[in-house]
């Protein structure tokens, strides 16, 4: 049995909790989403490429872009969160910051959890499952998708679909 949990507001957020494995045919999300394992890993699967994520990386997934997913429950079971992010705060940001920045060469969805990484994932998971003030929740959006920048991420959200390498994430 797989649970779901979405809480819908200009940011949604979900969390995932399955004890067995579960796979999700040609999934499309019409929103960038950005995905955390916590426990167990992740198979994404998009054309020809597949790579495996697990806890202590990121999954970016760009809008509009196909992909078959797998959840492999570890020991324990799987639980991952997941960030779904609109396209006005896509723009936004894109507006804001997007220049400052050389475009990164971009292999993978997926990103290990920097520093500065974990500390915007988790602000901006509070803000929102807190329902803090909307403005506060996108000042904590903005500042996941800055370090997302920073590290030479943020492009797999940005940009219209990167096909994932062969690969464990990270590699």
């Amino acid at each position: 049995m797989q649970e779901m949990h979405i809480r819908h507001q200009d940011l949604t957020t979900a969390e995932v909790r399955s004890s067995h494995l579960h796979r999700l045919h040609r999934v499309t999300l019409f929103s960038a989403a950005i995905c955390h394992i916590t426990q167990g890993s992740k198979v994404i699967i998009q054309d020809d490429s597949r790579l495996v994520a697990g806890p202590g990386e990121l999954i970016i997934i760009p809008a509009n872009t196909p992909l078959e997913i797998i959840n492999q429950p570890a020991q324990n079971g799987f639980r991952s969160d997941l960030l779904l992010l609109s396209p006005e705060i896509i723009a936004r940001f894109k507006t804001m910051y997007v220049q400052d920045y050389p475009p990164a060469n971009l292999t993978s969805l997926c990103t290990p959890m920097s520093r500065s990484l974990t500390f915007m994932w988790e602000n901006v998971l509070d803000a929102v499952r807190q329902g803090l003030p909307v403005g506060l929740q996108e000042h904590q959006a903005m500042g996941l998708l800055l370090a997302l920048l920073h590290d030479g991420a943020a492009d797999r959200c940005l940009l219209n679909g990167v096909t994932p390498s062969r690969s464990r994430c990270g590699n």
